[in-house]
């Protein structure tokens, strides 16, 4: 990006008026709050429920820790960007939060790959995702370290085009490239490699999956092909994961189709770079931070497992969505309700 642009939105940030500061900070630091407490919950509930300790889960833990980590070395300290309109951190955690913020946007899009080529397996071709050594917990675990590889050399391979220093519209640490020949190659290779082609996957596995699942719910309607449909692999559980892993998908798509786009343009645009009000620039920023704090509310909303723990975890809410019942029905009243005996 240009100088003089960085300049002039550098000029918007420190002349806000002071309700514009408090309400542009307010809503980063819930949206830090959100991220942090939600993906904290997801962890304790996976902790609390043997019933959530499946594979599936794995991938379901390590985007929570991502978004956890991106609540604590990324979104914090563009919270007080907002507040004071500039970085007062350093040079060196100025590359830190950088480095970090591209690096946990990688790994949560590419677990989120992960997550649906195991997804594919377990639908679609059963029998090798029962009897391949590929789909085992330990498998899974690899498979993660492996993600966090990948990203940590895509948010490394900036450095050496270019160095991360304050953009005062998007308001964290963004590369600032030595030429533009430099960005508009770091930006196609990431756009190709960590995004495109995860897309691709991501839509390959997810369209076969649905093919399946209409085939199977249209196999349950069917009053004469009913004996076949129990017999069927494909169980109600399976499919309302399945449901709960896209929607996180789908979240995530919504929230991040907007900062490519705005990339992918300054990156075309260089050496001519275009000049984006700061308001875009925000939303920019808000909406990839705040993809960080969506999961645990799909988790609790489509997820009936996920819910109760969380309502265990917060007493208040569970007495309103629970009431407490006395007598010796109570316990009977408490399985009929969340579905899990005590």
């Amino acid at each position: 990006m240009d100088d003089s642009v960085l300049v002039s939105l550098k000029v918007h940030l420190q002349s806000r008026s002071l309700i514009t500061v408090i309400v542009e900070t307010i809503f980063m630091v819930l949206i830090n709050v959100a991220a942090l407490g939600g993906n904290l919950l997801v962890c304790w509930a996976v902790y609390k429920n043997p019933r959530l300790r499946k594979i599936p889960n794995i991938y379901v833990v390590s985007l929570a820790i991502s978004d956890i980590l991106m609540a604590t070395m990324s979104i914090p300290y563009s919270c007080v960007v907002l507040a004071t309109g500039r970085w007062v951190f350093g040079q060196t955690f100025c590359q830190l939060q950088g480095f970090f913020t591209f690096f946990l946007a990688f790994v949560s899009l590419q677990t989120m790959t992960a997550t649906a080529v195991n997804r594919y397996f377990t639908v679609v071709k059963p029998n090798i995702y029962r009897t391949s050594k590929y789909f085992t917990c330990r498998f899974t675990i690899y498979s993660e370290i492996l993600v966090c590889v990948s990203a940590s050399l895509g948010a490394g391979l900036a450095f050496g085009w270019a160095e991360f220093t304050l953009h005062s519209g998007k308001v964290f640490c963004f590369p600032l490239f030595y030429s533009h020949k430099g960005e508009t190659g770091y930006i196609a290779f990431v756009d190709v490699f960590y995004i495109l082609l995860s897309f691709v996957v991501l839509s390959f596995c997810y369209l076969q999956i649905f093919r399946v699942v209409r085939a199977h719910k249209k196999l349950m309607v069917s009053s004469k092909l009913r004996n076949s449909a129990r017999s069927s692999h494909l169980s109600v559980s399976e499919i309302k994961i399945t449901k709960v892993l896209f929607a996180t998908v789908l979240a995530f798509t919504i929230c991040w189709t907007p900062i490519v786009l705005i990339d992918l343009s300054e990156a075309i645009s260089a050496p001519h770079p275009i000049n984006l009000p700061r308001r875009i620039y925000l939303a920019y920023i808000y909406l990839g931070y705040g993809s960080s704090s969506v999961n645990p509310i799909i988790y609790g909303i489509m997820n009936s497992a996920f819910r109760s723990e969380f309502l265990k975890f917060l007493p208040c809410l569970s007495n309103r969505v629970h009431p407490r019942i006395s007598g010796p029905q109570s316990s009977v009243a408490v399985y009929n309700a969340t579905g899990i005996s005590a």
